[in-house]
C-alpha cells in the first residue's frame, strides 16, 4: 500500500510503501496474520508538479516484480523500487538506492600516463 501520509514539510519523502506477507485465510480473531517484509518512505513525486501522478504505474511495476520473486525474504526491494521509479517517472525520476559508504582506498591513474594518486575513503 502506498500512502501519501509519509510526506513531511521540508522532506523529499512524499509516499510510504509497505509490503506485507499475509496469510490466505482469516484467523480466529477475524484478521489476516501479516508480516512486514519491506517499508520505505520515498519521493514518488520527483520533479512533477502533481503529487500522485506516478503512483499507479509505480504500484503496478513493483507488484509485478514482487509477484515473481522466488524468495520474498531475500528479494532486493530497494533495487526494484528504484527500477520502477526509473521506468515510471522517467524525467521526474529521483534516485532511491542507498549505497553503502565506501571504505578503504583506490589508486587512480590518468589515461595520459601521468602520476597516479591514492584516494582514501576512510
Amino acid at each position: 500500500m502506498a500512502r501519501p501520509g509519509a510526506w513531511r514539510k521540508g522532506s523529499i519523502h512524499t509516499h510510504r510503501l509497505t509490503i506485507l506477507l499475509a496469510d490466505h485465510f482469516v484467523g480466529q480473531d477475524g484478521r489476516y496474520a501479516a508480516e512486514e517484509l519491506f517499508s520505505i518512505d520515498d519521493d514518488w513525486q520527483g520533479f512533477s508538479s502533481r503529487r500522485d501522478v506516478h503512483v499507479p504505474c509505480l504500484l503496478h511495476a513493483i507488484a509485478l516484480a514482487v509477484s515473481v520473486a522466488i524468495d520474498p525474504y531475500s528479494f532486493d526491494y530497494v533495487r526494484e523500487v528504484d527500477n520502477a521509479k526509473s521506468y515510471c517517472m522517467r524525467g521526474n525520476y529521483t534516485y532511491t538506492l542507498r549505497l553503502p559508504k565506501p571504505t578503504g582506498s583506490v589508486i587512480a591513474r590518468p589515461f595520459d600516463g601521468g602520476r597516479a594518486i591514492r584516494i582514501n575513503f576512510d
